[in-house]
């Protein structure tokens, strides 16, 4: 039914999602929970000589972050020595830690190394901040109105992880302003709207698929128009780059929604999600079999929702290597979204220097997937058994006329330079020519549709 979330099996019966799908947190538009929470005032001195009682120890109070048996009062809370210097370095240095999940990791005395983002953001919801620790030791009996201070602090504390310094600014710069447009932009949550009371065959199946891509390609055209840079290249190139990725980013964001299963199960819509025997139904196994693979990859990687974005604007500017006439603007969104993408990595995963490179190598499996697609789509459209809408049918037909006109530009050039060069008609003679023959020139490749 519309609106409400299923999932199919083989045996074609229905059952109920699991409540860590994906959809309602990664394509819902849900903005993320603030990374600093208003700092809470510190305790006043009268307040901490409540909470420590007449020849009370400190060995039995508990870690206010991390539940570990505290070591004193640092800070303006009850903390760990380990939580302490995690604090300490934190707002001395520039750091600008990033959560790799969703801004609500456990925080324990086990796991308080596992993620330094929600750490930090569990110090200051306790109320640590760096002004208790100065105040403290230099007078306990000072005047001065404590919730003053503590907003000084609290600011100060925030500039100091989310970049001290201007370099710091600057870095960060480069990031925010592309994310933030693709975030705005970013698909919704789009139902299948199946028809759950016909049986699970493969025109049926298809004819599901089918009609959920063309609607998803409608919101797909207009993410493309909010990368930064994508409307000042020209017309013609705006539609050829769109054409030729298509399938690549609808597989994608495929691939990413099904995270939760491990691409056991690939979830193309809250309503709509199929297991390994559908897909052989379907007649698409070696299609969605890459897929599932890059799901396990994106698993193993835990790939972010921030780095999500960034590889789906990797794959639109990267999707034609012959020139166009903006090539030039597409050479600088290229590299812009690269450094953005590295930024993003090393702040969710500094320890690993590879984690880019890694990254855009899945690109690759998900091109191939995506050429496979579309010939799959193809030869259903030719076979005339699934319905087809006017957009993926023009998405289709477009891939066939550059593929067309790119096959006669090369054979037109190796037919006329070897025409040109050839004395003889030595069939031997042809070969050897043939082999010396370079590349068409960049004038006799196509241009990409107008």
């Amino acid at each position: 039914m519309p609106g409400h979330s299923v999932v199919m099996s083989s045996s074609g019966h229905l059952q109920a999602p699991s409540s860590t799908t994906p959809e309602s947190s990664v394509l819902g538009g849900v903005a993320p929970t603030s990374f600093f929470p208003m700092d809470p005032p510190p305790l006043s001195i009268s307040e901490i000589k409540q909470e420590i009682p007449a020849g009370s120890s400190t060995s039995a109070k508990l870690c206010q972050v991390c539940n570990d048996n505290a070591s004193g009062f640092h800070y303006g809370v009850w903390s760990c020595e380990g939580c302490k210097a995690f604090f300490k370095r934190s707002i001395q240095g520039p750091v600008d830690y990033m959560c790799p999940a969703t801004n609500n990791c456990t925080i324990d005395k086990h796991r308080r190394k596992s993620c330094q983002a929600c750490r930090l953001r569990k110090c200051y919801e306790v109320g640590m901040n760096k002004g208790s620790q100065r105040k403290d030791r230099k007078s306990s009996g000072s005047s001065t109105p404590r919730g003053k201070r503590c907003r000084a602090d609290s600011t100060d504390a925030v500039n100091s992880t989310s970049g001290a310094g201007a370099s710091k600014s600057v870095k960060r710069s480069h990031s925010a302003p592309i994310l933030e447009a693709l975030q705005k932009a970013d698909l919704p949550v789009l139902e299948s709207y199946h028809n759950h009371d016909q049986p699970l065959d493969r025109v049926h199946l298809l004819n599901t698929l089918i009609k959920l891509a063309d609607r998803e390609l409608v919101y797909l055209i207009n993410w493309a128009k909010h990368v930064p840079g994508y409307t000042d290249l020209s017309l013609s190139d705006q539609v050829h780059l769109i054409e030729c990725c298509w399938m690549e980013l609808l597989l994608l964001n495929c691939a990413f929604r099904s995270m939760d299963y491990d691409g056991r199960r690939l979830v193309f819509a809250p309503d709509f999600h199929l297991d390994r025997p559908l897909w052989v139904v379907m007649g698409m196994t070696e299609i969605l079999e890459q897929v599932s693979a890059v799901t396990e990859q994106m698993v193993q990687y835990t790939v972010t929702k921030e780095e999500l974005l960034l590889l789906k604007a990797t794959i639109l500017v990267n999707a034609e290597v012959r020139r166009l006439a903006s090539m030039d603007k597409i050479v600088e969104m290229r590299q812009m979204i690269v450094d953005a993408l590295t930024e993003v990595a090393q702040k969710s995963h500094p320890e690993d220097a590879r984690r880019v490179p890694c990254l855009l190598l899945l690109l690759t499996h998900v091109r191939q997937a995506g050429e496979r697609g579309i010939a799959y789509f193809q030869t259903l459209k030719h076979g005339g058994c699934v319905a087809f809408c006017d957009l993926l049918t023009e998405m289709l037909d477009a891939h066939n006329s550059a593929t067309s006109a790119a096959a006669a530009a090369a054979a037109a050039s190796s037919s006329t330079a070897v025409t040109a060069s050839m004395p003889s008609t030595s069939s031997t003679g042809i070969d050897q020519k043939t082999l010396t023959l370079g590349p068409p020139g960049p004038h006799l490749l196509p241009q990409g549709p107008t």
